[in-house]
């Protein structure tokens, strides 16, 4: 009789025990839940800032002014490393917590489980519009540089352009019938032009130079 005493006690101390287990177990899961949709709301919202940072490049303009486009790429680029920051700590606790899921009572296990995987979800979700937008901001500052360097190229044509002109009166066949007043005139013009094309010439290859840089 002593024993089934005994049995009895123990069973109702193991409910107890149980029963206590799965309301602790209840109460951290609840916060565990709360943290995960917290951590992915945070990284939506990040999703937003970056789509404000892009709006210069919606208004419909084939090309932004230069000022305006560095600082919308800057802007696009700082916004993608925040959200990317916050997609990563998100990921890690979720993983874990979905890790430590697998511990608890079968029938809490498998509820929160559930809810963490749709967590995932949206996550994955934000991420997938997080890398388009990387891609689209690569490729904005792409263009960016080339129309910068384009029109470096284009000032370098102009002045070329300018220097032929000024020298075509020494390629003159009758070059003596040329008085020497133009031809004075001429070498004048032809050595600034010369001096101007030559100063195109160097701030093209330093463009070009400083924008390959930029794309790396």
């Amino acid at each position: 009789q002593m024993k089934d005493k005994a049995m009895g006690f123990k069973a109702k101390v193991e409910s107890v025990v149980n029963t206590l287990r799965r309301q602790r177990e209840s109460l951290s899961t609840r916060d565990t839940l709360k943290l995960a949709s917290e951590k992915v709301d945070a990284a939506e919202a990040l999703l937003k800032g970056c789509q404000e940072a892009e709006m210069p490049f919606l208004k419909g303009m084939e090309i932004l002014p230069a000022e305006e486009s560095s600082k919308a790429i800057a802007d696009s680029e700082a916004a993608a490393k925040k959200m990317e920051s916050a997609v990563g700590q998100a990921r890690i606790f979720i993983r874990t917590k979905t890790a430590e899921a697998k511990k608890l009572v079968k029938e809490l296990a498998a509820s929160v489980s559930e809810e963490l995987t749709a967590h995932q979800t949206r996550l994955e979700s934000a991420f997938q519009q997080l890398a388009t937008f990387k891609k689209e901001t690569a490729e904005r500052k792409t263009s960016a540089l080339m129309a910068e360097v384009v029109q470096g190229v284009s000032s370098l044509e102009a002045k070329g352009e300018a220097l032929q002109k000024v020298a075509e009166v020494f390629s003159r066949d009758a070059l003596d019938e040329v008085s020497v007043e133009d031809l004075k005139a001429a070498i004048e013009k032809s050595g600034v032009a010369e001096k101007e094309a030559s100063a195109a010439l160097a701030d093209a290859r330093k463009a070009l130079s400083a924008k390959q840089k930029e794309a790396k």
